[in-house]
């Protein structure tokens, strides 16, 4: 049994964006978003097993990719499925480790420090959600009229499922910071 899993999905078609490209292929720099993420978690722990989800569709290419670009980092692939949620269950039963992440294949730019913290923070937790704070400006809308300015830490959290519907929501506001 490994002690760190990594589920990186990477079912994403571009739909969204309106491509018929798969965004997690688009080069960022001199090499595709997926191998950043990929080397993100191999550079954070070289014993962390990686399970790479993908579209049925793109494997063939993703493997050209592999030798295009002589990526060498050991990862299982498995097959996504209709929704996320589909894709990460398939995914888990592939899983061996004691501790598992679920990370988004075109998002490279986690530090290290956030990794390490993730994990470690599984030591003492069953699950655990980065959340970073706003630096926007938050107001709240009501009808035609915007009431006052609610400052950064009013407002929290909504779980949202597969199809974008709310599952649970709590808010959260006034003076001082609020724990959950």
């Amino acid at each position: 049994m490994q002690e760190k899993s990594v589920i990186i999905t990477a079912g994403g078609l571009g739909k969204r964006m309106k491509s018929a490209f798969p965004k997690q292929f688009i080069l960022l720099g001199n090499k595709p978003l997926l191998m950043q993420t990929i080397e993100l978690f191999y550079e954070f722990d070289p014993t962390i097993e990686i399970i790479l989800a993908l579209p049925k569709d793109w494997v063939n290419y993703w493997q050209e990719l592999q030798v295009e670009y002589n990526f060498k980092i050991p990862h299982t692939i498995v097959i996504g499925g209709e929704e996320r949620f589909h894709t990460v269950q398939n995914a888990l039963e592939k899983c061996t480790g004691k501790f598992i992440a679920v990370h988004d294949g075109v998002r490279p730019f986690v530090s290290q420090t956030l990794l390490k913290l993730c994990f470690d923070s599984l030591q003492q937790n069953s699950a655990v959600i980065p959340v970073l704070s706003i630096k926007e400006s938050v107001r709240f809308l009501s009808g035609n009229k915007t009431e006052e300015n609610l400052g950064l830490a009013d407002y929290w959290i909504l779980k949202l499922d597969t199809s974008g519907n709310i599952e649970w929501q709590k808010a959260i506001g006034g003076i001082g910071d609020d724990q959950l």
